[in-house]
């Protein structure tokens, strides 16, 4: 028996992350919900589960019900995406009170002009006795409605187990010069671009990642249970974040 390489060529790799990854993407809404992260109970962030394009019939996604595999498998990239880095909170900035729950409310106004669909929504005539109802009332528009978006998602890049491959904790950046982190279509000139440098962050822990901090990003959940871990890292100095936040 001999051995040679002379006739030898080298196949490409075709492996396809199965969770989004920072860039921007088209994505559909699969989930859209409320979280409160276990070092503030005052806090809430609020967290889109979005789901990119189908990649056929050769890509195997995320189960869509960890304990009922009959249900298959999502058909595109899926990831969890927070609102904003450091989520929403009562607080004070220059003497004014900052309300979580206006804060969210617009948030979400913001989120519905920039694709289009404010007009639409309002002509529902919703009026919600808290902004637990408000979200659950949008969150139904949106996936009813069965809208793709085009979405910027920035990350806090971080590695467990002493892995050298990175995991990602997805958000939406903050609005900046007037470009906002989604839009209806690629072509708008108000969706701020992907820039790594700026959108991608790394997370400073001394040592190795815990457990606990490991569960940022540790695989994807059936759309009613998705977020039940919650993010855990450390809590958020507004102050310093204040850009981030919707000021009165």
């Amino acid at each position: 028996m001999s051995f040679s390489l002379n006739n030898f060529a080298a196949g490409e790799s075709t492996f396809v992350q199965k969770g989004l990854q920072p860039g921007t993407h088209q994505c559909s809404i699969l989930d859209l919900k409320l979280e409160k992260p276990p070092y503030d109970p005052n806090q809430y962030n609020l967290v889109f589960s979005l789901m990119g394009p189908e990649l056929g019939d050769d890509f195997e996604g995320f189960q869509v019900n960890r304990l009922d595999p009959s249900k298959g498998n999502y058909k595109g990239q899926i990831g969890n995406v927070k609102a904003n880095q450091y989520g929403f909170k009562d607080w004070e900035y220059k003497g004014k009170t900052i309300s979580r729950d206006e804060s969210i409310q617009n948030f979400l106004g913001t989120f519905l002009k920039q694709v289009n669909l404010l007009d639409q929504f309002q002509g529902q005539n919703i009026n919600a006795e808290s902004i637990e109802d408000l979200v659950a009332e949008i969150r139904a528009f949106l996936i009813k409605g069965e809208y793709t978006f085009f979405f910027t998602l920035g990350a806090q890049r971080y590695y467990k187990d002493g892995s050298e491959y990175p995991n990602y904790a997805l958000y939406l950046p903050k609005r900046l010069e007037g470009k906002f982190a989604y839009a209806s279509t690629a072509e708008d000139s108000k969706l701020a671009a992907f820039n790594e440098a700026i959108h991608v962050y790394d997370k400073k822990v001394a040592g190795a990642v815990t457990e606990e901090t490991a569960t940022l990003a540790q695989g994807f959940a059936p759309a009613a249970d998705v977020f039940g871990a919650s993010p855990m890292s450390a809590p958020p100095v507004f102050e310093e974040n204040v850009n981030d936040l919707q000021l009165p």
